[in-house]
């Protein structure tokens, strides 16, 4: 798997089973017109990227209504996605999300009986190496 840099612009508040699943917006880094893309609303300025922020709410409401073979599963409408309105989609909040996520993920890391913890038991815990640019 490689690393692309990428220039963080936003944030949605997605709802997944109950539970808040943050969805952090970027642009690769390298794309020609990143300078004028610094929120998720700066997208649509882009002829390149002018119905992106339609699609990504559309692809995060229908994304979970198919099977790995794209066929529809039944009772797709119980699968809908779900997002929180009125909530800061900056890029100052993704960053501010990221930061906590960090947070919260490195006190179960170096926590061992937090690990032993129900949700965490099965899972192989490690630090990514942060790479040389």
């Amino acid at each position: 798997m490689g690393t692309v840099r990428c220039k963080i612009i936003g944030v949605i508040h997605f709802v997944d089973g109950g539970e808040i699943d943050y969805k952090i917006i970027a642009v690769d880094a390298d794309f020609q017109d990143v300078k004028s893309i610094n929120e998720i609303s700066d997208l649509k300025k882009t002829f390149a990227f002018s119905s992106a922020e339609a699609q990504i709410y559309n692809w995060l409401k229908y994304y979970k209504t198919v099977d790995n073979d794209g066929k529809r599963i039944k009772n797709p409408e119980k699968k809908h996605g779900k997002y929180i309105v009125n909530r800061p989609t900056d890029s100052n909040e993704a960053k501010k999300v990221i930061k906590e996520c960090r947070q919260y993920y490195e006190l179960i890391v170096n926590n061992e009986s937090k690990q032993d913890q129900k949700e965490y038991k099965n899972l192989k815990w490690s630090t990514p190496v942060k790479q040389k640019e």
